[in-house]
């Protein structure tokens, strides 16, 4: 997807905000990527309530998934925050992201791993995870100190 990130952020997250009516889960998300690319795994963790797992390509470790949905409180936390940011404009990009906040129906986390690759490596592996997302769910990606992208159009910078 080519989006700018830091290779030295910490606790860096990447989250796609889904309006769609359609659920987003884990076992949806490891059979589509295995189609993608039978390299990429997906490692579910039990934690009850919240679905979380591990992102792997080829045995190597990309990211931490967590999937949040309306009500269980994480979920109404990030949206209220995001909500707080774009608030504050008029312009078209902050009218986008207030309609897809108001709508939203569950939110995929991402925490991007960089291990021993460079950004651009880490990057070009988790990047058909957001082009499935856009291709089949509507919403919006948001980057962590980026802001709020439609495809790979940045569309409201993080402020």
């Amino acid at each position: 997807m080519g989006l700018p990130i830091r290779a030295d952020a910490m606790g860096y997250y990447m989250r796609y905000i889904s309006t769609d009516s359609q659920d987003i889960t884990l076992p949806w998300l490891q059979e589509a990527m295995r189609r993608i690319d039978p390299r990429y795994s997906i490692e579910d963790q039990e934690t009850g309530r919240r679905e979380t797992g591990f992102l792997h390509f080829a045995g190597e470790l990309y990211g931490q998934f967590e999937i949040n949905r309306a009500g269980d409180g994480l979920f109404e936390q990030e949206i209220e925050e995001f909500m707080g940011g774009a608030e504050a404009g008029e312009e078209e990009g902050h009218k986008i992201v207030l309609e897809v906040l108001n709508a939203a129906r569950c939110i995929v986390a991402l925490q991007v791993f960089w291990q021993d690759r460079g950004t651009e490596a880490t990057l070009e592996r988790i990047s058909p995870l957001w082009s499935l997302l856009f291709d089949t769910r509507s919403g919006l990606l948001q980057a962590d100190a980026e802001g709020f992208y439609r495809g790979t159009e940045l569309i409201l910078p993080s402020g």
